[in-house]
């Protein structure tokens, strides 16, 4: 989780906070340093990727300061393992039947055969699950 606040220069100040949440119900527990390897990861691959970005410079440990962008609401999640609302859509719906093989076992928790890529939209309520084409149609994918 992050607190987003608007700078006087028109730029957005990122604080990553040791909050943490599950299925969009935040925990009472925070975990320590949690939002300083969050920034550290975001800066990590801002600077390893090689493309344009919005990163400015890092305010301390668990802050950075970017400029301020649109926002395509899309979360872009990489699931290695099969739990949360991607257990319950593959047990319940089938979903990914491509990578989800006759010879896997959905058992919560388990290792999948290979990554999967498994968007959702961005809400401030609940996230919910999109597929690629419902992005391209929607025009989110500028």
């Amino acid at each position: 989780m992050k607190d987003i606040y608007q700078l006087l220069n028109g730029n957005l100040l990122f604080h990553f906070s040791d909050r943490i949440s599950a299925f969009d119900i935040p925990m009472v527990n925070p975990v320590p340093r949690k939002g300083e390897v969050l920034c550290k990861f975001t800066q990590f691959w801002f600077r390893s990727l090689r493309t344009k970005h919005h990163l400015i410079r890092e305010h301390d440990k668990d802050k950075i300061e970017v400029m301020k962008l649109d926002m395509i609401p899309i979360e872009c999640i990489v699931r290695g393992y099969l739990y949360g609302s991607l257990y319950n859509r593959i047990v319940k719906s089938n979903a990914y039947p491509n990578i989800i093989s006759q010879n896997f076992n959905p058992i919560k928790a388990a290792r999948l055969p290979e990554p999967i890529f498994d968007p959702t939209t961005k809400s401030d309520e609940h996230d919910l699950p999109v597929s690629r084409e419902q992005i391209v149609s929607s025009g989110l994918s500028l």
